[in-house]
């Protein structure tokens, strides 16, 4: 049988925001030689948490999602959740859309979601942890569901795998630079060698917190050994991060597609600190049009 989560009254059970293209210090593309731009749908893209699934679909599908890509996040299986799915696709208008958790569907839901992608010719990428033959053979995943991206699955391996540990450890000191707006020349020896003996089990994510803690720390140009008493704090910040927990995030299904619109939109302005530029551009809307829906609000 095919597992599903049990109802959770306080939230719907299905998340909804939207990715949008940015600066990463990483990339899977580049470094192993793989195409950057999907060739055909839907497809499946499967890795660690925290391996950079949603940044690998980005960069693949930046050049058919410019303005965002639509995506959701399924956390309890219903035929509320997947009305709602269908119905958010919709309007995305041809957005490419990054479904995670469709094993959390029932059997019948994950075939009905493979009719609707494949007749209605959506652009789909299925995100999942762990190999989705892995996933059928274990019945949570549907055959119909596994065949319609049978040819195209792509595996992101985790990050103490990768042969461009070193490079990436630099490029997230160069990154994180930026965001903190400091200059860090670089990172001592022994340091750097003890980054490299990490396992880094939370991948690119764990590796961002970590630094983030190196960078804002550091006085002088150099990421110093004492820094290194860090490491755990940062790893162990980073796997929380990791682990799902319902929230604000959570879309409300008891309600008309207007009213589901409007909570995403809320939530979008709460989480850009209410710059309606910020929304505007992450909605993939100018501002007069959020303007306009938020006087109708």
């Amino acid at each position: 049988m095919l597992t599903a989560s049990e109802e959770e009254p306080e939230h719907s059970g299905l998340a909804a925001s939207y990715l949008l293209a940015e600066a990463p210090f990483f990339s899977h593309q580049e470094e192993d030689g793989q195409k950057t731009d999907f060739q055909a749908y839907p497809i499946a893209v499967y890795g660690e948490k925290g391996s950079g699934r949603k940044r690998y679909v980005i960069n693949a599908a930046l050049s058919e999602s410019r303005d965002g890509i639509l995506y959701l996040n399924i956390r309890r299986s219903s035929e509320e959740v997947l009305k709602a799915m269908m119905e958010l696709m919709l309007y995305g208008g041809g957005r490419v859309t990054a479904i995670e958790g469709a094993e959390m569907l029932s059997a019948k839901q994950q075939r009905e979601l493979a009719e609707f992608i494949i007749k209605r010719k959506m652009k789909t990428v299925f995100l999942f942890d762990r190999d989705p033959g892995v996933l059928a053979e274990e019945e949570r995943l549907a055959g119909k569901l596994l065949r319609s991206f049978q040819n195209r699955r792509i595996s992101l391996p985790a990050l103490r795998d990768t042969p461009w540990l070193e490079r990436s450890i630099r490029a997230c000191l160069i990154w994180t630079n930026e965001r903190q707006g400091k200059q860090i020349a670089g990172i001592r020896g022994e340091v750097m060698d003890a980054l490299l003996a990490h396992p880094w089990q939370g991948n690119f994510t764990e590796l961002s917190a970590v630094m983030e803690l190196f960078v804002s720390a550091a006085e002088g140009p150099f990421i110093e050994r004492e820094a290194l008493a860090m490491l755990e704090e940062g790893s162990r910040k980073a796997r929380s991060g990791l682990a799902p927990a319902p929230g604000r995030e959570g879309l409300n299904l008891r309600q008309p597609l207007e009213d589901i619109e409007r909570d995403i939109i809320r939530t979008v302005l709460e989480q850009e600190g209410m710059n309606q530029s910020l929304a505007a551009k992450r909605l993939g809307i100018n501002r007069s049009t959020l303007w306009r829906k938020l006087k109708e609000d």
